[in-house]
Parts: structure tokens; sequence; C-alpha cells
């Protein structure tokens, strides 16, 4: 009976432990998509003013950059203890098998970011968007699962 005891002792406390890592890569998983999310709807406000449908303000767009820089590399670090077969994920293997490639797309994002946030005139952020929106094109082509 006592060996029984610990016996399920035991694999509670394993299934406990996996428990608490499985929530964990959750956490991390909604932490990226909380990070893309943003640079996303950050994205469309600036296509918005590049369109023509938005007007530019100069406040709005360097705070904007600045915030995708500083999220950007934060972005980065949620891959470190990642694995390619989460569940869940649009993050490509290619991330895990090329991390030194992966981090020069973020590195570009995070270059680019931050010329928006330097922006001071309209034509200049008709020549800053567009490079950010390069950015993101290339790593999503190459990083991002498909649907």
């Amino acid at each position: 009976m006592r060996r029984l005891a610990l016996g399920f002792g035991l694999l509670l406390l394993v299934a406990t432990g996996a428990q608490t890592h499985d929530q964990e890569i959750h956490g991390v998983l909604k932490k990226r998509h909380d990070i893309m999310q943003t640079i996303g709807n950050h994205m469309r406000y600036l296509g918005g003013i590049a369109r023509g449908r938005q007007a530019f303000d100069q406040a709005k767009v360097n705070e904007i950059g600045s915030e995708i820089s500083v999220i950007a590399n934060e972005f980065l670090t949620l891959f470190s203890d990642a694995s390619e077969e989460e569940v869940g994920s649009r993050a490509g293997s290619a991330i895990f098998s090329d991390p030194e490639g992966f981090k020069a797309e973020v590195d570009g994002l995070v270059a680019a970011a931050n010329t928006l946030a330097k922006v001071a005139r309209p034509n200049e952020f008709d020549v800053a968007f567009p490079q950010l929106a390069k950015t993101c094109n290339a790593c999503h082509d190459i990083y991002r699962k498909s649907n």
C-alpha cells in the first residue's frame, strides 16, 4: 500500500511538472502571438497612411516605430526554448534550423522600425514604411508556416 501511495505521489509530481511545462509553452506561444498581433495592427495603421486613408501623424508614426523595435527584440527571446513541434504555432521549422538567419531578419525589422521612429515628414515615411513592410514579408516568407 505504501509503495502504491509513493508511486501515485511520484506520478502526480511528474504530471504536475509536465502540466506546468505545458502551461509555460502555451504562455510563450500566446506572448509571441500577441506580439505578432500588435505588429500586425500597427502595420495596418501604417498601411492606411501609405494608402492615403489615414492622415500622417508624426508622433504616432514615431511611437509605432519605437514600439515595434522594442517588441521585436523581445520577440527574438521567445524562441530560445522552443521546439519545432509546437501545436498551434505558425513558427516554421527554419526558425529552429537557421536561428542565425532568423536573428538577422529580426535585426532587419528592428533597424527598419528604428528608422520609422525617426521619420519627421511624410516623404520620409514614404521611404521608411515600405522598408519595414519588406522586412515583415521576407521573414514571413521564410520563417512562418503557411496555413
